[in-house]
């Protein structure tokens, strides 16, 4: 998103509070105060170009108790497009996996099911 839609060049190689917006990742955890997951920080995202990023449409959905680490990225508008400074499958268990996994799992199948009603859709009308 930072190289194809803001042209930031550098962003290949340079090297959590959800908010209170209906998003994904919010739904996903229940809409808490705050989101526990483990870390291990090698990359962040550049504080100063936020505000770009923004503007083209992402949105910083979860960040640190300080407000300058973005810890949740979401793209406005798309069934799910998500990304996450933290290692989700860290705190998944069989019974239990990780709300963004969950979510992959639920636009995918939205996604299959929208697939086949259309497909279905085509074919009776057809009949």
């Amino acid at each position: 998103f930072s190289l194809t839609i803001c042209y930031i060049y550098a962003a290949l190689s340079q090297s959590c509070s959800p908010s209170n917006m209906e998003i994904n990742a919010n739904v996903r955890y229940g809409n808490p105060p705050h989101v526990d997951e483990r870390h291990r920080h090698r990359y962040e995202v550049n504080p100063s170009f936020v505000p770009m990023l923004e503007n083209a449409g992402l949105q910083f959905v979860g960040c640190d108790e300080s407000g300058n680490r973005m810890e949740i990225v979401e793209l406005q508008d798309h069934p799910f497009y998500i990304g996450v400074q933290f290692h989700p499958e860290f705190k998944s268990r069989p019974r239990k996996p990780s709300p963004p996994f969950t979510g992959l799992i639920l636009a995918a199948t939205e996604r299959m099911r929208t697939l086949t009603n259309v497909s279905n859709g085509d074919a009776g009308a057809s009949e």
